[in-house]
């Protein structure tokens, strides 16, 4: 199963290096397709992933989704990072460790606090772009 995953993103991201030949009119065997994805600045499928993510986990922590946050359980100790860090979901299988809330809640933890703080979405997409989150 792990390997059909790989297959897809490795042939969603074939699609993404194609249409960055197109998109640049660069067809030459020689041109290196990871340079034209750098002057296009296009994320990767993980980064888009991961971008995705702590977006939908900043709606949920800050109620602009119906989502419960019940799921969403405090950590009493911040000795590091900001103060809304979450318990992240004990996972027993590989396919919920990789699910949403186990990622998404890691991802939200690696955030720097000024970004947490964001009143808005429009705001905290705008300091995500600052974050490396990957």
């Amino acid at each position: 199963m792990q390997a059909l995953f790989a297959n897809n993103i490795h042939n969603l991201e074939m699609v993404q290096r194609r249409a960055a030949r197109f998109v640049t009119g660069i067809n030459h065997r020689t041109t290196s397709v990871t340079n034209l994805l750098h002057q296009l600045q296009w994320p990767t499928l993980q980064e888009r992933r991961a971008t995705n993510n702590v977006i939908m986990m900043y709606r949920i922590v800050n109620h602009l989704v119906a989502i419960p946050t019940s799921c969403l359980i405090p950590t009493a100790a911040t000795l590091r990072g900001h103060n809304q860090r979450f318990l992240v979901p004990i996972a027993r299988t590989q396919l919920y460790q990789h699910s949403f809330f186990p990622d998404a809640i890691t991802l939200w933890h690696s955030l720097p606090s000024t970004t947490v703080a964001c009143n808005s979405i429009d705001t905290f997409k705008y300091e995500l772009q600052k974050t490396k989150l990957y």
